[in-house]
């Protein structure tokens, strides 16, 4: 994989995961997309707390 965009990577391991979930019968179509919209959810949470530390940082290394 070596050499591969991030993002193409990052699309086929959705897309593989859903079809292994798919095909084994263990997962339904709308069970992949409500995890999906649940990650989603929680990386938003994570940009958050991590533009607030940035920038209190920023501010830390302005006032020194």
């Amino acid at each position: 994989i070596s050499g591969i965009d991030v993002l193409v990577v990052l699309v086929l391991g959705i897309l593989s995961s859903g079809a292994i979930g798919l095909m084994s019968g263990r997962m339904s179509l709308i069970d992949w997309f409500s995890t999906m919209g649940n990650g989603i959810g929680s990386m938003g949470e994570l940009i958050i707390i991590t533009m607030m530390a940035g920038g209190m940082l920023e501010m830390i290394r302005l006032g020194g």
